[in-house]
């Protein structure tokens, strides 16, 4: 596809506030999206993010701010294009297919303008691309979940949009079969060339699905960034204790590239700009602490998880802190035992105190 044509299908919003009578549950908030670029709005209930997705959409008006779709504007304040004029797809958890049609009626709904040919040429192909050739002349309530979810993505992509908006399309379904649907929804947005933005609470499906996440909290954006940047590099401490099971312990700083814990002593990689004693808070995921025999910090197992490759064991400090600590599944021990762990970290988060 010409690049041109792609050009013309970012997604740009630019301090956007929405309100409910005196209630501003969306404040200033700035995002865009590349053409072909799949984002996520990702947050507990409440944080605003179906609030804005439904002001892309159109069926909300912005206090302030405006939201554009390559060149064209869709919202400001006093005006909102009509939702049937903006060339966006919606795709809900709730499929609503229509169930006295078949698929193919189902899928050809949004493009009657075209010729009979024409219809039946691009149902084939979003058929192929959904993976359910040969399904035609089924009806709704003969598929899977997942397969309706497949085919209401196809009536989304039917009409070519140039932005396609999903609002939590996949919480309805089981975690296996969400799993392999994540990946399969993926791979069609990104042959189809389409920009993407979806809602969800489920960060695991923002990491799977999404080249760029979008943390709210309390109607503002915590943190833009990809999935690998997020989880390794949070901005905030909402975004370390929101994204991975994170928790923090104590460090103070040694020097300008050290710190010392009570695990020992860490090289930052780079340099702290608090002085000498100062008190900071250092954040570990699972996967920082390990087992290690030959380790002289130790700690009492308290619980423990078979994870198939490995044992995630819940352990407890001599100073009663308690960790998280990923063991090869060779290494099964008792709940009351005392082992040895080490931190293995990449990257080192550190907050102020």
């Amino acid at each position: 596809m010409p690049i041109k044509e792609l050009n013309n299908k970012s997604l740009t919003i630019n301090d956007v506030s929405i309100r409910y009578g005196d209630n501003e549950v969306v404040t200033r908030l700035n995002m865009q999206l590349k053409a072909g670029e799949i984002g996520c709005l990702l947050g507990a209930s409440g944080c605003g993010k179906s609030t804005l997705l439904r002001a892309i959409s159109g069926f909300g008006d912005l206090a302030e701010g405006r939201i554009l779709l390559g060149e064209r504007l869709l919202s400001e304040r006093g005006y909102t294009m009509p939702a049937e004029q903006r060339k966006v797809g919606l795709v809900f958890q709730d499929v609503a297919l229509f169930p006295h049609l078949s698929v193919e009626q189902n899928i050809a709904f949004g493009i009657g303008a075209l010729r009979r040919a024409e219809q039946q040429s691009r149902v084939a192909e979003l058929l192929a691309a959904v993976g359910l050739s040969g399904y035609e002349k089924r009806y709704p309530n003969s598929l899977s979940g997942g397969q309706q979810q497949r085919i209401a993505l196809a009536r989304a992509l039917a009409p070519r949009p140039d932005l396609l908006l999903l609002d939590e399309p996949f919480s309805g379904l089981d975690t296996m079969l969400r799993d392999s649907l994540l990946t399969e929804v993926r791979n069609i947005l990104l042959e189809q060339q389409i920009t993407a933005l979806f809602v969800t609470h489920d960060q695991m499906e923002a990491f799977t699905l999404a080249d760029k996440v979008a943390l709210m909290h309390n109607g503002a954006i915590e943190q833009l960034a990809t999935p690998y940047d997020m989880y390794h590099k949070p901005k905030t401490r909402y975004v370390a204790d929101f994204i991975g099971k994170g928790y923090f312990i104590p460090a103070e700083v040694l020097a300008s590239h050290q710190i010392n814990t009570e695990l020992g002593v860490l090289n930052t990689g780079f340099t702290l700009s608090q002085p000498e004693g100062a008190s900071m808070s250092l954040l570990l995921r699972p996967d920082d602490i390990v087992h290690d025999d030959q380790s002289n910090y130790q700690a009492v197992i308290t619980g423990k998880q078979f994870r198939g490759s490995y044992f995630q064991y819940d352990v407890e400090l001599s100073n009663g802190r308690s960790l998280v600590c990923l063991a090869s599944s060779h290494h099964n021990h008792a709940i009351g035992q005392r082992i040895g762990i080490k931190m293995e970290l990449e990257h080192i988060v550190l907050f102020e105190n």
